[in-house]
């Protein structure tokens, strides 16, 4: 079991919510003197109920935050702790939880409250579930600054509490000390049972003479009650001889009351009859005025029915030549709207036919688009291919053009070769004026005019000039050629003269000659080739020419088609809106054809009518008058009938009346008659009750109505009378009786037999009790003896690590491990074996953690709060210290606080505490490579 989280609100100077997470094994936590860092260890044990006072408080006020200058007081405070219970050391009911959550809460107004698992609980069962676990109010899991050094300080008893805790013995002394509770429990029980017994048993003495006495009375009371049952008995039989004497005078007057009923029923039955003919009389007469006045009323509506007539007449006259009239405009409009009908049915054909032609045409026009469409697309993309070859042929030209500018440029070079030779021919021509021929002469004229003729061409730049001059340029060199041959020819006569120069110029002018002829064929393959990419160029200008212009033409003839085809489009809507509307207005004419041919059909059907009624006026008015004569007729007769019944019903009247007047009579002889009989029949009911009374108070005495007026009794009414005063007299001299006596005597009898059980019971219990004592003695002194020496043993292994020798052991002070003290005694390295109290302060500290380690060894709790311990060591102990709880911490969970940086670099966690907000304590991040 770990403490993972602290949640603190309002306790003492963490006034804001704050949580630490307790995640690592050995946890620091660190802050200056006075920020509040021992708070967190007051909150723990707090938490699990300490009192105020042994947490650095005098009431319970002094753990809620009190306010600052800038902050206001708390009202309340709580503290919550949660563990993880993955290992269920948290057994019982909280063992099926993993995390276990304490929680503590106080007001101002006193209220404390403790909660586990949010559940509302005692503080006693907080204690409850971490008895033998090593934590509570005074655990030795929480060492508080000066807690070492009272830990070894303190008494030998006080010592034993901590060796309890370790052993768990200190559920054993909870459990002994409720079993002494019951014991004493029982034997309180017990006294008080004996002085019930003993007060049950003085009044069971009581009881039993009273008892005796009820018993007598009793008897005596059975015996009067007899005697008073003969007495009633008697009297219910005088009062019943009674009853029978005035039945037989009821029974003689009943006789006489039927006889005058009989009489009245009689009177009752004729008057019925007559009343019955009265009725059928006055049913006869109502019939007969209803008849009598139907016939006037049949008289009133037959006058009404011929002045009707005869107005209908003319009325049916009128509208039959309406109904004349109204057919004749009906058939009118008939006629127009038929008219009307057929023409708007030609035109819809009309209307259908150019709607299909326009169809066609639409279909036609867009399938033109289409083809015309496909056959632009067709034509631009070859327009893009003639494009692209004339590209190319254009780059040809234009490389063939660069590749004549060069042989120019060699022409030129030959150029200036030649005019040097020129120059060189001007001096043998010099040198040879005088075997100058005037043939040679000429020759040599010739060749100037063909070389001037040759320069003047190279001077042009036009490459279309030089290429048609291509030919003359030719002709010229072979001329220059036929002059070189004619100048070597003549050569042979100078060859004497300058030899030298002859062959100079033959070599440099067959060598210039082999390359002109090499320029010039190429310049002949560039004229041709230029030729062929002209004519090329030129036919695919002429090409794309034409598909510019068929594309134009496609365009042109699509945007028409295009037009045409929108117009028809528009056509056809036009058409199709104008079909709609005669198709509504066909619709309407249709529907009111129908409605004039169903209103022609209506009046037709009128005007039969009408004309039946015009003729037949006449014999209705016969029919209504003979009618009227009729009812008359039936009026005169239904008169006198009335008359004749009137007179009937006043006879009857007359003969009810006297009936009834006789009936009345009889009807008071009866009321007298019924009088006498009740008088008398009250008189009876009043003896009844006086022997319903009579019995119910033999009821009372618990006798059997009907048995004791069956017995036979003696009527001497006197000797009964005398007997029941006699017995009167006796009970009245036994004086007051207390008839529950024999009840509660019984009672009495059977409570003391319930209580004896009751002591046996007792008695059974406190042996047991005394025998668990014994048996939890026994165990104590088992653990505790165990646990001693296993303590003294960790505490000789331990001691000398932290002091690096020396030795140290535990002492009982008496036999009795029942009631025995504890004393430690130290013996740091290099000083013999010395009381506690003569130690140093961290030999002290250092002795007190062994023991504290020593305990942890035995019975590890969760975990161990340290607050300080380091401070009066020295860094070679706090080494030692250190290493120790290092090794420790891997079954127990440490959080230290301290102020040593050795301490800091052992732990897993540094928890910072500061005040920066005096009063008010807060959690501050803190790395390890900070503090090392």
């Amino acid at each position: 079991m770990r403490l993972t989280n602290i949640k603190i609100s309002g306790f003492k100077s963490f006034v804001d919510k704050t949580e630490i997470s307790l995640s690592a094994k050995r946890t620091a936590i660190i802050g200056p003197n006075g920020c509040g860092k021992s708070n967190i260890i007051d909150a723990v044990k707090w938490v699990l109920g300490e009192t105020s006072k042994h947490i650095r408080g005098d009431s319970i006020d002094d753990v809620i935050f009190n306010g600052t200058d800038t902050r206001k007081p708390h009202d309340y405070a709580n503290v919550e702790l949660l563990f993880s219970n993955t290992e269920n050391r948290i057994g019982g009911q909280y063992a099926q939880y993993d995390q276990i959550s304490v929680k503590r809460e106080v007001t101002r107004d006193g209220a404390s409250k403790y909660f586990l698992n949010n559940s509302h609980c005692r503080r006693r069962d907080i204690l409850d579930i971490f008895m033998g676990t090593g934590l509570g109010p005074k655990s030795y899991a929480i060492i508080n600054q000066g807690t070492a050094s009272k830990l070894i300080e303190s008494k030998p008893e006080e010592f034993r509490v901590y060796l309890e805790e370790v052993a768990g013995i200190s559920k054993y002394r909870e459990r002994k000390r409720e079993t002494e509770n019951k014991i004493n429990h029982t034997k309180e029980n017990l006294d008080r049972l004996n002085d019930v017994i003993s007060e049950v048993s003085k009044q069971l003495k009581t009881l039993e003479r009273q008892a005796i006495q009820a018993d007598k009375y009793k008897k005596l009371s059975e015996e009067k009650k007899s005697i008073k049952s003969e007495i009633l008995a008697i009297s219910i039989r005088d009062f019943q001889e009674k009853i029978g004497n005035k039945n037989i005078k009821i029974e003689t007057k009943k006789t006489k009351l039927e006889k005058k009923q009989s009489e009245a029923n009689s009177l009752n039955t004729q008057t019925e009859k007559l009343k019955i003919s009265y009725q059928e009389l006055n049913e006869e007469m109502n019939e007969t005025q209803k008849q009598y006045y139907d016939a006037l009323s049949e008289v009133g509506r037959t006058e009404q029915a011929i002045e009707y007539e005869k107005d209908g007449a003319k009325r049916n006259k009128q509208q039959y030549e309406n109904a004349l009239e109204s057919i004749e405009n009906i058939r009118a409009r008939l006629s127009r709207d038929n008219n009307e009908l057929s023409e708007f049915t030609k035109d819809m054909d009309e209307l259908s036919n150019k709607k299909n032609e326009s169809k066609k045409k639409t279909i036609g026009l867009e399938n033109d688009k289409i083809n015309l469409n496909n056959e632009l697309l067709g034509k631009k993309s070859i327009l893009d291919d003639d494009l692209k070859k004339l590209y190319e042929s254009g780059q040809n030209i234009k490389n063939k053009q660069e590749k004549i500018i060069n042989y120019s440029n060699d022409i030129k070079r030959i150029k200036n070769d030649i005019e040097a030779y020129s120059e060189t021919s001007q001096k043998i021509l010099t040198e040879l004026k005088k075997i100058e021929s005037y043939e040679l002469d000429i020759k040599i004229k010739e060749y100037k005019n063909e070389t001037n003729i040759f320069n003047d061409l190279l001077k042009k730049t036009d490459n279309n000039e030089l290429i048609e001059s291509s030919k003359k340029i030719k002709g010229i060199l072979e001329s220059i050629k036929e002059v070189v041959k004619t100048i070597q020819s003549n050569e042979y006569e100078l060859a004497k003269k300058n030899e030298q120069i002859k062959n100079d110029i033959d070599s440099k002018i067959s060598s210039e000659t082999d390359r002109l002829a090499e320029i010039i064929l190429n310049l002949e393959s560039s004229k041709e080739n230029i030729v062929l990419l002209r004519d090329e160029v030129g036919n695919l200008e002429e090409i794309t020419k034409k598909s510019q212009i068929e594309i134009m033409q496609i365009s042109n003839k699509f945007s028409e088609i295009s037009k045409l085809y929108e117009q028809e489009k528009n056509n056809l809507h036009n058409l199709e809106v104008n079909n709609e509307t005669k198709k509504v207005k066909i619709s309407n004419l249709i529907t009111n054809i129908e409605s004039s041919n169903n209103e022609l059909k209506s009046m037709s059907g009128n005007i039969e009518l009408l004309r039946t009624n015009n003729e037949s006026p006449d014999n209705k008015l016969s029919q209504l008058e003979e009618n009227l004569e009729g009812n008359l007729k039936v009026q005169n007769i239904k008169d006198l009938e009335l008359k004749e019944v009137r007179v009937k019903i006043t006879e009857l009247t007359n003969k009810i009346s006297s009936l009834d007047k006789n009936k009345l009579d009889i009807t008071s002889h009866i009321e007298v008659i019924r009088h006498e009989i009740s008088e008398d029949e009250k008189n009876i009911q009043e003896v009844i009750g006086q022997v319903k009374s009579i019995k119910g108070q033999l009821s009372e005495l618990g006798v059997d109505n009907k048995s004791i007026l069956d017995a036979d009794i003696d009527y001497d009414l006197s000797n009964w009378k005398k007997r029941e005063n006699e017995l009167s007299s006796a009970i009245d001299r036994m004086g007051p009786i207390n008839l529950a006596a024999i009840e509660q005597f019984k009672e009495y009898e059977e409570r003391k037999s319930y209580l004896v059980m009751q002591k046996e019971d007792l008695m059974s219990a406190l042996n047991s009790l005394e025998d668990a004592i014994k048996k939890i003695d026994q165990d104590t002194k088992e653990r505790f003896k165990d646990t001693f020496e296993k303590v003294d043993k960790k505490l000789q292994e331990i001691f000398p690590k932290l002091f690096n020798g020396g030795k140290a052991y535990l002492k009982m002070t008496e036999n009795d491990l029942l009631k025995t003290g504890v004393v430690v005694y130290a013996s740091p390295p290099g000083k013999k074996l010395t009381s506690i109290n003569l130690l140093s302060g961290g030999e002290k500290a250092l002795t007190a953690l062994s023991l504290v380690f020593a305990l942890f060894s035995l019975n590890p709790s969760p975990f161990c709060m340290l607050d300080e311990v380091d401070a009066p060591l020295d860094d070679v102990n706090i080494e030692r210290f250190c290493k120790l709880f290092t090794e420790m911490s891997e079954k127990i969970q440490f959080i230290i606080i301290t102020h040593k940086k050795i301490t800091m670099e052992y732990v897993e966690k540094l928890i910072g505490v500061t005040m920066g907000e005096k009063g008010v304590s807060k959690l501050v991040n803190v790395s390890m490579q900070e503090e090392s």
